[in-house]
């Protein structure tokens, strides 16, 4: 994910009005800039760069996301805990 000023994701109406894009509203981002910074079995990764001129910012949470290896999540703790959940609607 990126973050990006909502000014680069503003467009205008027809009554010559600017609007901005609102959660889960879906974008496209014109002239989109990045670096190619590896390329493996046919597949390219690119690092993003900019939007329209604008640069771009990664997401913190992302990062937090890539950290937590999935192996330390406890499977059947989450099970409980979520069926506790459909417990206490039920009451």
């Amino acid at each position: 994910m990126i973050n990006l000023p909502i000014d680069a994701l503003t467009s205008e109406t027809a009554e010559g009005g600017d609007v901005s894009p609102e959660v889960g509203d879906t974008v496209s981002l014109n002239d989109v800039a990045g670096e190619v910074t590896a390329v493996e079995n046919g597949i390219a990764t690119i690092d993003l760069k900019s939007v329209g001129g604008i640069p771009v910012e990664y997401a913190a949470h992302e990062e937090a996301a890539e950290e937590m290896p999935m192996e330390d999540v406890e499977g059947d703790a989450l099970l409980e805990a979520a069926m506790a959940a459909d417990e206490e609607e039920r009451y």
